[in-house]
């Protein structure tokens, strides 16, 4: 039910979603390891030990892509330190224009900006079905519980059921009596 992926799916994962930015960014936290070794230690055991597990999630490894931005950052200002005092203050400037950019085009192209609103007709579904006060149950079709938020906009104990056309997730059988009780929970 959940999906099983392959053992590089975080990799993958870190490239599809950094792009050229992975370039730089794995060189800076390489770079700004040399003080901190047990940061990048922590990172690289967090995505080692979830590529075992057969369900995978770019969100199981947050700590892992938290620990590297703050190890590129540190990175950063550990080059900028190598320069000669004079220059500091201009390759501040680069640097901080960089991480911007970089920021920026990440968040705004690709399949991040797709992200950002993907789910949104769902969503905006959920929080109506959220609002009718007689809901006793919410059906959800061709699509997991979590794209419509699951349980957040709710706001009650609900029975959500997901139903597909190919059982791509799979109702247990009922027997007709009970759902001759339960079937009058859903509105025409």
């Amino acid at each position: 039910t959940y999906g099983v992926s392959g053992p590089m799916y975080y990799l993958t994962g870190l490239r599809e979603a950094w792009g050229l930015a992975l370039v730089p960014l794995t060189f800076l936290a390489i770079f700004g390891s040399r003080r901190y070794p047990q940061l990048l230690i922590a990172a690289l055991l967090t995505i080692a030990l979830h590529m075992a597990i057969g369900h995978k999630e770019m969100r199981f490894i947050l700590l892992a892509t938290t620990l590297i931005a703050i190890l590129a950052a540190i990175g950063t200002t550990d080059l900028i330190a190598l320069a000669a005092p004079a220059r500091r203050r201009m390759l501040t400037c680069v640097a901080a224009t960089g991480w911007v950019a970089i920021s920026l085009t990440l968040a705004l192209t690709g399949n991040m900006r797709l992200q950002w609103s993907n789910e949104a007709p769902a969503l905006s579904a959920a929080m109506l079905a959220g609002e009718d006060p007689k809901l006793c149950g919410l059906a959800t079709y061709g699509m997991r519980y979590w794209q419509a938020g699951g349980y957040t906009f709710l706001h009650r104990d609900v029975p959500i059921y997901p139903l597909s056309a190919n059982d791509e997730i799979r109702v247990p059988s009922i027997d007709p009596a009970t759902l001759a009780r339960i079937s009058g929970g859903f509105d025409a």
